[in-house]
């Protein structure tokens, strides 16, 4: 996927950043249950088609809130380079995934206001921000970015995860991670193998394009499918690659697919011409843990390294 620096378009004085909030609505500072906004979601009986339909129709709706996206994300930095606990009131939701654990607001809070304090001179800052839409969990935003960090003479950059909500009309981070993590709790997860038959797994979303010049839509698709079949002598693959920047379908040539109780593991070379055959040489391995719903990324080698600790859902035929 794409990704583009982010550039602040807002001045941050403390008196603003104290005093307003990312948008209008309730105390930032309340602990009371969230009641969430009325989102679309995606009739069960799942088509590619139906799902876009309501996204489009949903980011629609959103269409003029990137700005208000972005100010939360840095909001979110500032507090943590400025230790400032009043500006992360404003920025988490009152219920948070924390890296590996499900936490209050508060709690969050204090783990930072520790981890902060045997870290004086820590400093991070968002070197590159893409935000995109998930198509399997509506109202969900994702913002990714590398988050280049210092702290005791040591610095080093991971890629980093914020997913963000609209709670009561304002924007909340509702769960905080980096993709290391994600990987680690994966491997924890216990794993379910899959049934005979044909299976079909789906990682589909929209990356917000409205500040890339480059681009002519406000939002682009991408998409990753995974079709397994292990109802024959041997499992195959089916692997597809969609990006809607370069606005083409890259199909794979697969081999060597082995299929356990926990792991589908193969090789794949893109073809990029129709006249391609196995011939190939440039092949890139996958390893994907099974998780029965859904099947997770957890190695490649090759031009899926960014989306390693993604989870693709199992989409039903029809």
């Amino acid at each position: 996927m794409s990704l583009k620096c982010f550039k602040p378009k807002f001045s941050f004085a403390l008196a603003l950043c104290l005093g307003l909030t990312v948008s209008c609505g309730s105390d930032p500072a309340s602990d009371n249950p969230e009641k969430e906004t009325t989102q679309e979601t995606a009739a069960e009986a799942v088509s590619q088609e139906d799902i876009r339909e309501v996204h489009v129709a949903r980011l629609e709706e959103q269409k003029n809130d990137l700005d208000s996206i972005q100010y939360l994300v840095e909001t979110w930095n500032r507090s943590l380079n400025e230790n400032n606990q009043e500006l992360m009131l404003l920025v988490y939701g009152t219920q948070v995934q924390y890296y590996k654990k499900s936490m209050k607001r508060t709690e969050v809070i204090e783990a930072k206001k520790r981890a902060l304090a045997t870290s004086l001179d820590y400093e991070q800052s968002i070197v590159h921000l893409a935000v995109h839409y998930p198509s399997d969990r509506p109202g969900i935003i994702c913002c990714e970015f590398d988050k280049a960090w210092s702290a005791g003479g040591k610095s080093d950059t991971a890629r980093a995860l914020l997913e963000i909500k609209l709670v009561n009309e304002q924007y909340r981070i509702v769960k905080e991670g980096d993709y290391a993590t994600e990987i680690v709790m994966i491997k924890e997860e216990k794993a379910r193998g899959l049934s005979k038959g044909q299976h079909h797994y789906l990682y589909d979303y929209w990356l917000d394009t409205r500040e890339d010049e480059a681009l002519a839509h406000d939002f682009v698709p991408y998409y990753l499918s995974v079709t397994v079949n292990n109802g024959g002598e041997k499992p195959t693959v089916d692997l597809n690659w969609y990006s809607g920047s370069l606005r083409e379908t890259f199909g794979f040539v697969t081999r060597n697919v082995r299929l356990d109780g926990q792991y589908l593991r193969f090789e794949a070379a893109a073809m990029m011409t129709p006249d391609d055959d196995e011939d190939l040489d440039d092949f890139q391995s996958f390893t994907f843990k099974l998780l029965g719903d859904e099947i997770a990324l957890i190695e490649n080698d090759g031009w899926f390294t960014e989306m390693l600790g993604i989870r693709l859902w199992g989409v039903k035929d029809e």
